[in-house]
């Protein structure tokens, strides 16, 4: 099972299931946009935005599976720790090129 909001309302369902019939599993009645149900016809058009994003996303509502947040924002998380190594080495790397120039700028003022 998964955690998904429509309209600010918290559902868990399961993890299989596409947004439209997600929504059929947490008792919303389908009236429009249903269309074919297959992805030809084009008519479940959605945007939906994830929990916690500005972005907004667009798909076939028949066509796309839901999606966990736990998992979203474990992903996130590990992309992020990565780029965060990144940079702490970019630091490291400047850092010690920092210390190298101010150690050769006291010794050209020894000199002076």
């Amino acid at each position: 099972m998964v955690n998904v909001y429509f309209f600010g309302k918290k559902y868990s369902v399961p993890a299989e299931l596409t947004i439209m019939t997600a929504m059929e599993y947490a008792g919303y009645t389908l009236k429009r946009g249903c269309g074919c149900r297959h992805g030809f016809c084009g008519a479940s058009a959605t945007i939906y935005r994830i929990k916690g994003e500005n972005q907004l996303k667009t798909c076939l509502a028949c066509q796309t599976q839901v999606e966990d947040m736990q998992t979203q924002m474990r992903e996130k998380r590990t992309w992020l720790e990565g780029e965060i190594e990144t940079l702490n080495q970019q630091i490291r790397t400047y850092q010690n090129e920092i210390d190298t120039l101010v150690s050769a700028n006291k010794d050209l003022r020894k000199k002076l």
